[in-house]
């Protein structure tokens, strides 16, 4: 599973996902986001081994997804909020003193967009504690 992911907070999902995740628990939603994110899927009443469903998130969660969205259910693709989880992530391995160079290597991205992730980062906890102040 992707790490972003699996930093994601519930909190900041978007009301669907927060809905499909407290209904079948976030380790199963996560998975479906991985296996069909921004698409549809087909959940049928009675789920059964071997449906792709079953296959991804277990029966247990599927009788679960079954009895409160039958039928097609859109899955969320939750970019926004898996990215976000990255950046903090990001700007938290640089905090605590990994390299840019080898924290772009492990994510996939240049040196430079990792300076400008961390930069902005900061910036934001700057602001955030001078409102504490004012």
């Amino acid at each position: 599973m992707r790490t972003e992911l699996q930093q994601l907070n519930p909190d900041h999902l978007p009301e669907k996902a927060r809905e499909i995740a407290q209904c079948i628990g976030l380790p199963a939603f996560l998975r479906l986001v991985e296996w069909r994110g921004g698409t549809h899927i087909y959940v049928p009443d009675k789920p059964k081994a071997g449906h792709g469903v079953v296959s991804i998130i277990g029966l247990d969660a599927a009788e679960k997804l079954a009895e409160k969205f039958a039928d097609r259910l859109e899955i969320p693709k939750c970019d926004a909020v898996a990215r976000a989880a990255l950046h903090a992530a990001i700007a938290q391995r640089r905090a605590n003193g990994e390299s840019e160079l080898d924290v772009a290597l492990d994510v996939g991205f240049t040196a430079r967009w990792i300076r400008i992730i961390h930069a902005r980062h900061c910036q934001q906890e700057n602001s955030r504690q001078k409102e504490l102040f004012e």
